[in-house]
């Protein structure tokens, strides 16, 4: 019982780790694309409303002062780099912000890579969510019947001597029993 019960914490546990990670692995991809490119990221936001993809990205420059090819290149590594799908992608670089279309991006920096766009982000997410919570229950449950069965199978502990029960005694004023 306790390698199975040590199996499904394991299993919970990796579940859990694994549910949140994939929309932080894909946020860190454009994390570290753009530090290495010497820009300083300040938040990252996906969202999906009704099948649109948009992506709302705010980078600050090393000198607070951003040029139209700073501003080009933000928007080229998040399209060459991203690894979900993009309809719009909204970036605010120190105080410029600029809205681009997926058109206008396929125009300028060409279609993107097809392993890129992946649509199922948000479903692989939710599923892997859902399976932790699927798993954290089963978990819950079988703790829970373990420490029943436990209870019911321990035995009860006595005082005194073996074979000293509990002694009868009479109310004052009164005889013993058989006297």
């Amino acid at each position: 019982m306790r390698r199975s019960l040590s199996f499904i914490v394991v299993t919970t546990l990796v579940l859990g780790l694994l549910s949140g990670c994939a929309g932080f692995d894909a946020m860190s991809t454009v994390h570290s694309e753009l530090t290495t490119a010497g820009y300083r990221v300040q938040g990252v936001n996906q969202q999906v409303t009704n099948g649109r993809y948009s992506l709302d990205l705010q980078v600050a420059t090393a000198d607070g002062v951003v040029t139209p090819e700073e501003q080009k290149d933000v928007v080229r590594i998040v399209w060459t780099r991203f690894p979900n799908k993009i309809d719009v992608l909204r970036v605010q670089v120190d105080d410029r912000v600029q809205v681009v279309q997926r058109r206008d991006m396929e125009a300028q920096f060409g279609p993107r890579d097809r392993g890129l766009d992946q649509d199922a982000g948000f479903v692989t997410s939710f599923l892997w969510i859902i399976g932790g919570f699927l798993v954290f229950f089963v978990v819950l449950l079988v703790v829970i019947i373990w420490l029943v069965r436990a209870r019911m199978h321990r035995q009860p502990q006595q005082w005194g001597p073996p074979g000293a029960g509990p002694r009868y005694e009479p109310p004052p004023g009164f005889p013993p029993p058989n006297s």
